[in-house]
């Protein structure tokens, strides 16, 4: 692959790099391998408290932030993930990725040009039984885990370590201490060739094989100079049990979307994973939760949940067709569902479920770890119990600021700085003043931390002209009509920053 990705990706340094990893590490642990492992036997260090690393800088002192978005690692994931509200972007390459060389490539372009995240950028490479075929040192190919732990290693290590956070990792798919033992001297040499203090390094451990289930205190123990916890992980976990029993007929298994977590042989591995990792020292960390997706049976995952937020994209249909679904799913009457909507009406998505007085906005500012604003809106059903219950949620728990407001379009803020960005936008169509000069005016003439193209821009042009279509819709006041410019620049696909190009360019463009 020529260009940029050729220079600056695989130059021969970095593939070397990759290589020497590979060179010096794969053939120490060769003996590593699933005959040997033995569940069940002491382990080592046995005895007496095995101490861990702490949790990663930037992720709010604990383990696992609320708030962590997995994806794939593509330039568009990153832009709607670090700018979601998200503690953590877990940029995967294992399984959110297929394994294409361009994808592969592309993945370690984006992560380069992640700049100061607002979200604590996580890398999850792929696992240890996949090789690179398109990638070879020494005549053998490099295997896939050091290609993408190595490459974005090489490039970025040092960049995270000067923007406060650093090299962070997300292992998947360990079957065994051998695999951890190998992982731990992967670090340690990646540090030594790069001048960068042993231990900067932090990487979780996925466990969701069934072999590595019977041996977590090992793999904690081999991994305790970098690791700081485990995770569970659900379908990787039910794959692992089909592989290793699929020729036992009674392991025989449901639909997985009914296998949930309360199913007794998943709750007993986790429940042991938390016994391990207290034991040890370490943090337990949960399995990751479906995202909402408006339909596609995940969202049976959120059952037993006694608040769900709503945050699909801003269209009415998705919106209400996801609280109709949500209705049904989640067992608890009282739950209280909750959207983040910045425009539509509370009532509209609460009139289709059969709890209206459980539903309520919680309407969240991007960045949302930047922003500490929260909006509470409440419909003509919204009972008082649910808007006391919400905002103290919001500001206790999530230690936010409230400000309250009826359920109408816009709420507060959006019915103040839509008109704003809309001025900006009809001045930057007719030519008056360029988009540049327009945001320098207000940010050094106004004081205004960022101009008003650079700010919708942020926001998502779509996001922006949806918004002020619902504004419209409601008050039929000129002020809220989206101009004709920023209506084009949505149907081009040009959406600000998390397409690379709005009314200003950031990064690359395909």
């Amino acid at each position: 692959m020529g260009g940029r990705a050729g220079r600056e990706v695989l130059g021969g340094v970095p593939v070397q790099f990759a290589g020497v990893l590979q060179q010096r590490e794969l053939g120490r642990h060769a003996e590593g391998t699933l005959a040997g492992a033995q569940p069940g036997r002491q382990v080592e260090g046995a005895g007496r408290r095995v101490v861990v690393v702490e949790p990663v800088a930037g992720a709010g002192g604990r383990a696992v932030p609320p708030g962590v978005i997995t994806g794939p690692p593509d330039r568009r994931t990153a832009s709607d993930a670090l700018g979601s509200g998200a503690q953590v972007w877990v940029a995967d390459f294992e399984d959110a990725t297929s394994p294409t060389w361009d994808n592969v490539i592309d993945g370690q372009i984006a992560l380069l040009d992640v700049r100061e995240p607002h979200a604590t950028l996580v890398v999850r490479p792929r696992g240890w039984h996949l090789d690179e075929e398109h990638l070879a040192y020494d005549g053998r190919p490099v295997p896939a885990a050091l290609v993408d732990f190595g490459l974005h290693f090489f490039h970025c290590a040092w960049r995270r370590i000067e923007e406060g956070q650093g090299p962070y990792f997300c292992l998947p798919k360990l079957e065994n201490r051998y695999e951890a033992r190998l992982w731990n001297d992967v670090f340690v040499l990646a540090q030594e060739l790069l001048g960068i203090p042993r231990g900067t390094v932090r990487a979780t451990v996925l466990i969701e094989t069934v072999t590595a289930a019977f041996e977590m205190e090992e793999i904690l123990y081999e991994l305790r100079e970098h690791s700081p916890g485990l995770g569970a992980g659900r379908w990787d976990c039910l794959f692992s049990l089909i592989k290793t029993f699929g020729h036992r007929t009674d392991f025989l298994l449901p639909d997985r979307a009914k296998v949930t977590m309360t199913a007794p042989f998943l709750r007993a591995y986790t429940e042991l994973l938390v016994r391990t990792c207290h034991k040890r020292g370490a943090h337990a960390i949960g399995c990751m939760s479906a995202d909402v997706t408006g339909g596609d049976g995940t969202l049976e995952d959120l059952a037993d949940r006694q608040l769900v937020v709503e945050a699909v994209v801003e269209n009415p249909d998705a919106k209400t067709e996801v609280f109709a679904a949500l209705d049904k799913i989640v067992e608890d009457p009282a739950a209280v569902l909750a959207t983040n909507t910045s425009s539509l009406p509370v009532m509209r998505l609460g009139m289709a479920t059969s709890r209206a007085d459980r539903v309520v906005g919680l309407h969240f500012f991007n960045p949302v770890p930047v922003l500490p604003l929260v909006e509470v809106m409440t419909s003509l059903h919204t009972s008082a119990g649910t808007t006391a219950a919400v905002e103290e949620f919001a500001a206790r728990t999530l230690g936010r600021t409230v400000i309250r407001s009826r359920d109408r379009a816009g709420f507060v803020v959006n019915a103040l700085l839509i008109p704003y960005l809309l001025s900006a936008v009809r001045m930057a169509e007719s030519g008056f003043a360029t988009a540049a000069d327009i945001d320098t005016g207000m940010e050094l003439g106004c004081a205004h931390p960022m101009g008003p193209l650079r700010l919708a821009d942020l926001i998502g042009l779509d996001t922006v002209a949806s918004i002020a279509e619902s504004l419209y819709d409601e008050f039929k006041e000129p002020l809220y009509a989206p101009p004709p410019l920023l209506l084009r620049m949505v149907e081009a696909g040009l959406l600000g920053r998390k397409s690379g190009r709005g009314f200003h360019t950031y990064g690359r463009v395909d």
